[in-house]
């Protein structure tokens, strides 16, 4: 428990940028089945590939300028994404805005774990990083059935809005860990 309360404030921020995953992954292809867009299947792959180019590419900037100015810069373009999928709705906008979502959701979780692992000491790596990993599993496991029911109440503009403010929630938490963080 102590170690679960050590990486709580940085898991909390992986959990919000998780849902913007989650909308990707579990809602992006009934959106375009909803939008009667062919290439779903197109944005997915783009958004994947997105994913692993951009973590492949820059997966040394967390060291270079620290854990929480990657996170910052991830869930803003995160939180662009999904609003290039609110506001723009078309196929080709939705596949840019999964792509943009990608690239900012790829280093949300090495970021921040960096930072949950050194907060709980060399000791307690282990148990930190499996706690910390329990955030993403949670948030993506409850963002399906969420989001389908904010679909269901509202459409899919409301549903990119809910993960975009979601996520806009992960950067306020990780400026409250660098306030924290400062001597």
């Amino acid at each position: 428990m102590k170690v679960f309360r050590l990486v709580l404030p940085h898991g909390c921020a992986l959990a919000a940028g998780s849902v913007g995953f989650g909308a990707i992954s579990s809602c992006l292809a009934l959106y375009f089945a909803a939008e009667n867009w062919p290439d779903a299947a197109q944005a997915l792959a783009v958004f994947g590939m997105v994913f692993v180019i951009v973590r492949f590419v820059f997966a040394r900037q967390i060291g270079r300028i620290g854990g929480a100015n990657v996170a910052l810069i991830s869930l803003g373009v995160e939180t662009l994404g999904l609003l290039i999928l609110a506001f723009l709705p078309s196929p080709a906008a939705a596949t840019l805005g999964a792509a943009v979502t990608g690239a900012g959701f790829s280093l949300v979780f090495p970021a921040l774990g960096v930072l949950a692992v050194d907060r709980a000491g060399a000791e307690n790596r282990g148990a930190a990083l499996g706690a910390f990993s329990v955030f993403l599993d949670l948030a993506i496991g409850i963002s399906g059935p969420v989001l389908g029911l904010v679909i269901h109440a509202s459409g899919y503009m409301a549903l990119f809005i809910f993960t975009a403010c979601i996520t806009f929630l992960g950067i306020v938490q990780v400026m409250r860990l660098r306030r924290v963080a400062r001597p």
